[in-house]
């Protein structure tokens, strides 16, 4: 193992999405060099602050050959605690580019490395398999009992009230939302992701929003409710505001991922002869709580514009300089009501809250921003 090293092992037991959900849990920055004997030089991935910023494979350079790494299948990694100095190339969140890279390799776009060629079809007769989303490193300091569940048990209903939250131990659990023809799961999580709301620590009797049914043998993390509530007690109002405004975008966005095209289409008009506040792909580094009017967080599409979240007063617009959720300013843009007022948020202060954090506290708003960036993909495929 070189010098620098913090951690390395087998692709068959870590593959590249497991590493750069990893890596990015913890946040740290380096280099994740992996080494396959079908292929001549290494696959190097440049990781800044947790988010792959560049990489190389072979002949290809940023996010073509970042995604082109999803194909080494066999082989050897190593990650490298470093300071990073690339230019950066790859904007898209840590799980737009996990689900985009599964579903190219899925499709046979990208070239498997490995000592046999797949048939991707035949590999994966289950055509509307979920990605596997786990969460960070669990934390067991607030972890006060255990629940066990079986395959094909729900865990939590749509519609229900509850305040108990869970982080998964062991085993896989679908995320799933009720129609008039059953329950359609929209997500599969694994260990270390929550199961809950942050809206749990500010009201009582909290309505679930999605059913949560085990996907096989399951055990349960029964948080300590009373200590995370008193912890998120602390904690600035902007800084409330925004965890409860995660919840919001998460709970519209799951929505979203059930439309028609013709509810896209409806969805439109919200935006009729309205200027972008903030670009798609724009730089910006601003945050912004909402003072009164709307924000509309919208998404360009090959058939037109298409209205992700509706945000109200004390939402949040802007980049949050220690989470991507897949939306604004990199991948959608921000529009408003002719009555938007907004306030700038102290970036730094929010940082420094999030450095003191819980463990708990930091790996639950990480893996809830996940879901956002996973539920906003596949929507948008499903709008495609």
């Amino acid at each position: 193992m070189q010098s620098g090293v913090v951690f390395s092992g087998d692709l068959e037991y870590l593959n590249l999405g497991e590493l750069i959900q990893l890596i990015g849990a913890n946040g740290s920055s380096g280099i994740l060099r992996i080494v396959s004997k079908y292929v001549e030089t290494p696959g190097l991935i440049y990781f800044k602050e947790g988010n792959p910023i560049d990489a190389k494979a072979a002949a290809l350079t940023g996010q073509d050959a970042l995604y082109s790494l999803f194909g080494w299948t066999e082989g050897d990694f190593e990650f490298i605690k470093e300071p990073v100095d690339v230019k950066p190339t790859i904007k898209k969140s840590r799980m737009e580019i996990i689900l985009e890279g599964l579903r190219l390799l899925d499709d046979g776009n990208i070239e498997v490395k490995g000592p046999v060629t797949v048939d991707i079809d035949g590999k994966n007769p289950e055509k509307d398999a979920l990605p596997l989303i786990k969460g960070p490193m669990i934390d067991y300091m607030d972890v006060v009992a255990e629940e066990e569940y079986q395959d094909g048990q729900p865990i939590v209903h749509e519609g229900k009230h509850g305040v108990w939250m869970w982080v998964i131990l062991e085993g896989k659990i679908k995320i799933c939302k009720e129609t008039s023809e059953g329950l359609v799961p929209l997500l599969k999580v694994g260990a270390g992701s929550f199961i809950g709301s942050m809206s749990s620590f500010s009201t009582e009797g909290y309505v679930r929003s999605a059913t949560a049914v085990a996907s096989d043998r399951v055990i349960l993390g029964v948080l300590d409710r009373q200590r995370l509530s008193h912890e998120f007690s602390t904690f600035s109002p902007d800084m409330k505001s925004i965890l409860l405004s995660l919840d919001n975008r998460l709970k519209q966005i799951t929505d979203m991922a059930l439309i028609s095209k013709q509810n896209m289409l409806d969805k439109k008009k919200g935006i009729k002869d309205k200027k972008p506040i903030i670009k798609e792909g724009s730089e910006k580094q601003e945050l912004f709580s909402i003072r009164r009017g709307k924000a509309y967080i919208v998404k360009k599409m090959p058939q037109g514009e298409l209205v992700l979240c509706e945000l109200i007063k004390n939402d949040f617009v802007g980049r949050i300089p220690f989470l991507n959720i897949g939306h604004e300013p990199d991948s959608a843009a921000v529009y408003g009501s002719e009555d938007l007022e907004m306030d700038t948020i102290a970036t730094d202060y929010l940082m420094q809250q999030h450095s003191r954090m819980s463990g708990t506290m930091a790996n639950m708003i990480e893996n809830f921003s996940n879901f956002i960036a996973a539920t906003t993909d596949i929507a948008l495929n499903i709008e495609k």
